[in-house]
């Protein structure tokens, strides 16, 4: 004899992904934009970005978790980087390096140094897989 189930499928499968991971940036009014980096119709490739450790109105930001969000069409993208008091002052502005090389998927990669001084910054490598508008956006938790 074959019991059926009680539950609908739909509803195990609804409950399955309310338990999965929770999104970081899922409470905004939490978070607040530090830094923000659009790039227009960019080539695919692979891109290294320096961001200099300051906010919006280019004050240091202080100690504490900060997020990177990485947005290209429908791919959204994230980890986080921890900013330590320290460095050397430096007037550098936030920056990429271009690399042409052809790639498969769009992606967030590592941010280095982790935990990294304020004031020296720090650099995120991300991936685009075809030309497209991208935009880095950082978080402060």
């Amino acid at each position: 004899m074959i019991r059926r189930c009680a539950i609908p499928l739909f509803l195990l499968c609804a409950a399955l992904l309310n338990t999965g991971c929770k999104n970081p940036l899922s409470e905004e009014k939490n978070k607040k934009l530090v830094h923000e980096a659009v790039f227009y119709d960019a080539p695919m490739g692979r891109y290294v970005y320096f961001w200099n450790g300051r906010d919006l109105q280019n004050r240091y930001v202080t100690p504490g978790k900060y997020y990177f969000v990485l947005e290209v069409k429908d791919f959204q993208d994230q980890d986080y980087v921890t900013a330590v008091e320290g460095g050397k002052q430096s007037d550098a502005e936030s920056s990429y390096y271009y690399y042409n090389e052809i790639w498969h998927t769009n992606e967030l990669g590592k941010i280095e140094p982790n935990p990294f001084p304020i004031m020296a910054g720090c650099t995120v490598t991300f991936i685009l897989n075809g030309s497209a508008a991208a935009k880095l956006s950082i978080y402060q938790d």
